[in-house]
């Protein structure tokens, strides 16, 4: 097999992984709002209580987290299809690839920094 090949197919296999993070943060997004709404409901039942405003704290800090913690695996993906791109074009000698690397929204510089300090440990 050729190493473009090689490249190509990790190429596919991270683009598929993007969408199914970013599949799964639409998940997490969808479970944070059904929470909220049994919240609100609970508390209307209960009354506002000090379990009530722990819950308002904590739970949106954990969907917060798993939220973040898929977007830095989207920056961690990203970052690599961009190493891929560079050799592509670089083995092409032309620019046959530029998504990630000049068209992306993906370049947001403090998750990108996350997830660089992330990979790093």
């Amino acid at each position: 097999m050729e190493p473009i090949e090689i490249l190509f197919k990790e190429y596919d296999t991270l683009r598929a992984e993007i969408l199914a993070a970013i599949n799964n943060m639409y998940q997490v997004i969808g479970f944070g709002v059904a929470l909220a709404t049994a919240l609100l409901s609970w508390s209307a039942s209960k009354g506002l209580h000090v379990g009530f405003w722990i819950m308002l704290v904590v739970l949106p800090l954990i969907i917060w987290l798993f939220w973040l913690a898929l977007h830095v695996q989207i920056s961690r993906a990203t970052e690599r299809i961009r190493e891929i791109e560079s050799h592509v074009n670089a083995i092409a000698g032309e620019e046959l690839l530029r998504w990630e690397t000049r068209e992306s929204p993906s370049k947001l510089w403090l998750v990108t920094l996350i997830a660089r300090l992330w990979k790093s440990t």
